[in-house]
């Protein structure tokens, strides 16, 4: 078995060949685009291509398809029927297919000349996700759980763990917490048979008002049993987040007693573990039994409930500001001067897409324009406008003029609260860009450094030293801009705990009101992963974190916002701190989940709030669906 990987189509997806090199056969796994170079990688392999399989059916796993299926009309294409629709929405992502496609699913097999692919289901990243396995190999997942790609084989026992339910079916629940608890170990749909030593049987039984949960876990012999019960009340929604509460609290209890560990955010997977506090607050409870609520119901540590105590308070805070029909407006840049080891957000590096930036920068003025008369006909007030990436600053003074333009002739901004724009790479930030951005009345600017170290910056990909960093900010300082922020990641490749406190002290001397503290998360797709770069430890990076707590303290910084990310170094967290006054209210809307997303460009996800909920859905369909949506409130 040989595995080639190429990353292609719009966004850098993961595509695989997975070759019989005796049988010279092939399978290709994910074209989600650049078919004619997957075709001419397939050629190079000197095997035929016999299958293409699809995990799920986003357009960044199938955009060349259709292209592959009429070179290669011998070779049917695998997907799950559960990710057809009817609807013309889903027919855009998942291109029509014609000719040889046959459907998969949970225990079947498809040939690769001598392999076998097997198919497990994983629902949750789309209904019809599917996980493929071949051998000792499981790399190729549409799950929710996003498994990493095992660059080795993922045979041995201890990297294998057999579930089984009884009575239900919360696949991404367990899956979610077997993440969080036994990092790089996969879920396995198998029966259990003696001589196992990592297992878990899960089994649920329901009446009117009570779910009562029992798991059973074993991991490398040691065995633990745990039970818990949970009232069920209200309707369908309230009662299946019960039900999932207590199939993860009893996991977690479990998997707790066999380790002897509990991480920083006990139970918690999600990205946002400030939400409880939160809905205790509004719901009339004290600081002090919101804080005891998350610690009782989710296990999280004292540390880590007293931060999101703090951070759930400016949500709460920052939810009294908002009325029913405010909204805030995203709009993405997805060019980067170069893609950072870290990264695999939809961006593309301007060396090798310059020509696209130009009718991209049309395309986008002429959504922002429609956008607006859509948000005006809604009767829809604009709160905070943010400008992300990518870079932005890859744009030209002329470009980003345009861009800003077209927002402020478009949109009503008498209650805009601030105009964000991330300014981001030193590399890219000229006086002539932030004099555009001054002249529109930007808010706030985001200079994201990562590091000052010089051999951390060479490590990530940056063209940029510490000292362009610091040309950066004098320049930004001249400007005048209300507030600044300032990003730092802890966990880069090649960095030390000594090289993180320097960079963050050397960040404190430049005095922004905004300082943002990423922990380094492992993505698919990044070079980190894909080229196996050396990272820092958990423990290194806890006690990066415990070094830049105290000193923003000290600064006179406080947490305001966090957020969570998967594949986190140490199970740990993003924070954004700030000074007095220096919220960015953006980033706290967006990451509680407290108004409406309408988003422009690439990179963007348009996301409706119902408003006082924090219930979001999220829509690639765009302004249709958004202005439909308010017109059922």
């Amino acid at each position: 078995m040989n595995i080639k990987t190429l990353m292609v189509g719009p966004i850098g997806t993961n595509c695989y060949l997975l070759c019989d090199e005796d049988a010279k056969a092939c399978a290709v796994i994910d074209p989600g685009g650049d078919g004619a170079r997957i075709a001419a990688a397939v050629a190079e392999t000197g095997c035929a291509p016999c299958a293409i399989l699809l995990t799920h059916g986003h357009y960044d796993h199938t955009g060349a398809v259709g292209e592959l299926q009429a070179k290669w009309p011998e070779a049917p294409v695998y997907l799950n029927h559960r990710d057809v629709y009817d609807d013309a929405y889903t027919q855009q992502l998942f291109p029509a297919l014609s000719g040889d496609v046959r459907d998969y699913d949970e225990g079947d097999t498809v040939a690769v000349g001598g392999l076998t692919v097997s198919v497990l289901a994983t629902p949750g990243h789309s209904e019809g996700s599917v996980t493929l396995r071949c051998g000792d190999v499981l790399p190729w997942t549409g799950s929710g759980a996003e498994i990493p790609i095992c660059s080795t084989p993922c045979g041995e026992e201890e990297r294998l763990m057999k579930l089984e339910f009884h009575g239900h079916d919360e696949r991404y629940v367990v899956e979610q917490s077997l993440m969080n608890l036994f990092p790089g170990e996969l879920p396995v749909y198998e029966p259990i048979v003696p001589g196992d030593d990592s297992w878990a049987v899960i089994s649920l039984e329901e009446t009117e008002d009570l779910c009562r949960v029992s798991v059973s876990l074993c991991r490398g012999g040691k065995t633990a049993g745990q039970t818990y019960q949970e009232p069920l009340s209200g309707g369908d929604f309230q009662r299946e987040g019960q039900r999932r509460h207590a199939v993860g609290a009893c996991f977690f209890l479990a998997a707790r007693a066999v380790t002897g560990v509990t991480p920083p955010w006990g139970m918690l997977t999600g990205v946002r573990p400030d939400k409880p506090v939160t809905w205790a607050l509004e719901d009339g409870k004290s600081p002090e039994e919101a804080r005891a609520y998350l610690e009782e119901h989710y296990f999280v540590t004292p540390s880590r409930a007293a931060l999101a105590l703090e951070t759930g308070a400016t949500a709460a805070k920052a939810t009294r500001r908002l009325e029913k029909r405010d909204i805030d407006v995203y709009v993405g840049i997805p060019f980067c001067p170069t893609r950072c080891a870290y990264c695999s957000f939809v961006s593309q590096s301007v060396e090798r897409s310059f020509a696209l930036v130009p009718p991209y920068v049309d395309a986008l003025c002429a959504e922002i324009t429609a956008g607006g008369e859509m948000v005006r006909r809604a009767g829809l007030r604009v709160r905070t406008f943010y400008m992300g990436g990518g870079t932005p600053t890859t744009l030209t003074a002329e470009q980003m003029d345009r861009v800003l333009t077209a927002f402020e002739t478009s949109f009503d901004r008498s209650a805009c609260e601030e105009i964000t724009v991330e300014a981001g790479r030193p590399d890219t930030i000229t006086a002539e860009k932030l004099a555009v951005l001054r002249d529109h009345g930007v808010t706030r600017v985001s200079v994201n450094p990562q590091t000052f170290e010089e051999n951390v910056l060479r490590a990530i990909g940056r063209c940029h030293t510490a000292a362009d960093i610091g040309t950066a900010m004098d320049l930004v300082a001249r400007c005048g801009f209300p507030h600044v922020n300032m990003d730092l990641i802890a966990g880069l490749p090649e960095d030390t705990a000594e090289g993180f406190r320097r960079s963050l002290d050397r960040c404190l001397t430049y005095g922004p009101d905004d300082i943002t503290v990423h922990t380094l998360a492992l993505k698919k797709g990044s070079r980190i992963l894909t080229e196996g770069l050396r990272i820092p430890g958990a423990e290194t990076v806890a006690e990066m974190l415990d070094y830049a707590s105290p000193a923003l303290r000290a600064a006179g910084y406080r947490p305001y916002y966090l957020y969570r990310q998967k594949y986190m170094s140490g199970s740990f967290e993003n924070i954004g701190w700030c000074r007095s006054g220096g919220e960015c209210w953006y980033n706290v809307d967006i990451m509680s989940e407290l108004c409406s997303i309408l988003s422009f460009g690439a990179a963007g996800s348009t996301k409706m709030v119902v408003p006082g909920t924090n219930q979001p859905e999220k829509w690639q369909a765009n302004q249709t669906a958004f202005a439909a949506f308010y017109e059922a409130l």
